[in-house]
């Protein structure tokens, strides 16, 4: 329970002791109790037959004298209760998109689609959570010759790290760490992932022997995506891909699933050889090279080829 003392227990029993609080209440529960609501000032007017304005509502006669309006933050750092409602809408788009629902046929069970995780590339060893194959924790970075760095760091760890480490993340050697690369590489990231975007219709082409024109023609690409940052402050992709058949412009609402020559395993090739050929050129002032994703690409099949339909 929060405790509440000196002057801000003053201003709370005011608060609730106001005959407008009622109203206060309502614009509260109204805004889905944004903690940095948008505060509004006006008045609505209406013009009738005769020409003449008769204002009908004001924020004068509201609490305050201002309307409080949520602030839409998806980002739970600066609006928690924002954040949560954007994460629920979100959950309900991306399920419709997997079962159906909400206009979209159940049939889209069948369509390819694929989850994948697109990491950053490494810019230095940094202490992680580690799993082995059977799930229990392993250590950090066993070493057996425990190599020293130009520093004179141990590049090695022994160590199980626990999930709220606060070490996780951190460079063993912050001086051999790339800092400035891992901030380029999250600078460029938007523009690494348009261009997978745009190579992955490429690649479906190239693997089925057709044109680009043609299969742009057959299939459409679907996308929704989250970007995490991870422990170590690099940012990560989780993308949900979906394969739709490509319908005429006045039927273009409906979903229905493609070719069958689309498979889901087709999808996740071509996905590995997008994520293995797209690059983004680093401008000169930034250092030149090129930003990739990182060698670590986890796809897993949402549905199989006997599903399609």
């Amino acid at each position: 329970m929060t405790e509440f003392s000196g002057a801000l227990l003053e201003g709370v029993v005011d608060r609730l002791t106001r005959p407008d609080y009622r109203a206060f209440e309502a614009q509260l529960r109204s805004s889905g109790f944004c903690a940095r609501p948008v505060r509004l000032r006006g008045s609505v007017e209406i013009c009738e037959g005769s020409g003449v304005r008769r204002r009908v509502w004001s924020t004068a006669s509201e609490p305050d004298e201002l309307l409080r309006k949520a602030c839409g933050s998806r980002r739970e750092a600066i609006c928690g209760p924002c954040a949560e409602r954007y994460r629920g809408d979100a959950w309900q788009l991306i399920a419709a998109g997997l079962r159906g629902g909400k206009g979209v046929p159940e049939s889209v069970v069948g369509h390819p689609t694929v989850f994948a995780t697109l990491t950053a590339p490494s810019f230095g060893p940094v202490h992680a959570h580690l799993f082995d194959a059977d799930g229990r924790p392993r250590r950090c970075r066993p070493r057996r010759d425990a190599p020293v760095c130009p520093h004179g760091v141990t590049l090695a760890c022994t160590r199980v790290h626990e999930p709220d480490d606060p070490c996780l993340g951190e460079p063993l050697c912050l001086d051999c760490f790339d800092h400035e690369g891992a901030v380029v590489g999250n600078n460029l990231l938007g523009e690494l992932w348009r261009r997978t975007t745009i190579y992955l219709p490429r690649q479906l082409a190239a693997l089925l022997g057709m044109t680009q024109k043609r299969c742009r023609e057959l299939v459409r690409v679907s996308y929704i995506r989250v970007a995490e940052y991870q422990h170590r402050g690099l940012v990560h992709m989780h993308p949900l891909i979906r394969l739709d058949r490509r319908m005429p412009a006045y039927r273009d609402g409906e979903v229905r699933p493609p070719d069958r020559r689309f498979t889901v395993q087709l999808l996740e090739d071509a996905l590995r050889a997008t994520v293995e050929a797209v690059s983004v050129g680093v401008p000169d002032e930034l250092g030149a090279g090129t930003v990739r994703w990182g060698a670590q690409l986890d796809v897993q099949q949402l549905t199989g080829d006997d599903e399609q339909r």
